[in-house]
């Protein structure tokens, strides 16, 4: 650890250096503050295209795994289960559930991306300081996964499904769901404080620094730009089979985005490398993505049956 810290320490003096402002508090009076770190608004549109397309990806990878786990648990049971675009299906009839199989069936998912964001934290942690854009997909990987843990748990709540069905065959009442509802949203709100610079720090795809004054602005066309189209997106692609549950469950996501935003527009400037950088569009990726967008509505609309 402290040989990271000296190296990036070193990494950033000798960057100050070459910049010429390692021994200048400020800059010159009567010299704007964005002169020497103008950054366009066509580069801020390629920023948010390529983490709308790295939203959608995350959405259907983290999507698949709560199905899968949840109809692993279901198999448990010998209950058959279909896993579609817009919710995973149980081929039973409710008196053939017990007060155990509902307990583990629908918190198996919940569980499952739980378990899928902590290692997806390590991960990102792990390469923060890289500048690959594979970088973001595990952010936006671990995004969904807190949606899928904490946003399943307070909408489950609410709505009396998904998680909501293990609080009632816990003989929760309406003041234990509500607690519940409100402990999930404080735990969203709690992580995005916590690990704001985690997503400021994703600059370093795109820029070798961030100055403050474009963090909010970033953050803006990395994070809210895409996070807005890409449930567009999502919503979209799963007519007619959409729901109110779906649709809010989706936009939990933003009681993280929200403080990371907060949060992220205080930091100082970040200065990553020297390294040069060449922001456009990564179409190998869009195309990966369009095509698993594709194959999860042909596929997930038919129903996917891996247990029997």
């Amino acid at each position: 650890m402290r040989r990271g810290y000296l190296y990036r320490t070193k990494r950033k003096i000798s960057f100050l250096l070459r910049r010429g402002s390692l021994f200048r508090a400020g800059r010159p009076g009567n010299e704007s503050p964005h002169k020497d770190n103008t950054i366009s608004r066509g580069t801020f549109t390629l920023v948010s295209v390529n983490s709308t397309f790295l939203f959608l990806l995350g959405y259907i990878i983290v999507f698949l795994l709560y199905g899968i786990a949840t109809a692993m648990a279901a198999y448990a049971f010998d209950i058959p289960s279909v896993i579609y675009y817009n919710d995973v299906a149980f081929l039973i009839k409710g008196v053939g559930w017990t007060a155990d199989s509902v307990k583990v069936v629908y918190s198996a998912g919940p569980l499952a991306s739980l378990l899928a964001g902590i290692i997806l934290l390590i991960t990102y942690n792990l390469v923060a300081e890289e500048n690959g854009i594979l970088r973001l997909l595990v952010l936006w990987m671990f995004a969904h996964a807190v949606v899928f843990f904490f946003g399943e748990i307070m909408m489950g709540s609410l709505f009396g499904r998904g998680f909501g069905y293990v609080l009632m065959y816990l003989y929760a009442k309406d003041t234990v769901m509500m607690v519940v509802t409100v402990l999930c949203l404080i735990g969203m709100i709690a992580l995005g404080f916590r690990f704001a610079r985690l997503f400021v720090v994703s600059a370093n795809i795109y820029f070798n620094e961030m100055p403050a004054f474009y963090t909010r602005k970033f953050l803006t066309f990395q994070f809210i730009v895409p996070f807005i189209a890409g449930n567009v997106i999502i919503y979209l692609v799963k007519l007619p089979g959409t729901s109110l549950y779906d649709i809010t469950l989706n936009l939990t996501m933003i009681f993280l985005l929200i403080p990371v935003m907060i949060e992220g527009s205080r930091r100082e400037d970040f200065y990553f490398d020297e390294d040069p950088r060449r922001p456009g569009i990564y179409f190998l990726w869009a195309a990966v993505v369009l095509a698993a967008v594709v194959a999860f509505r042909i596929l997930l609309g038919n129903g996917l049956k891996l247990f029997s």
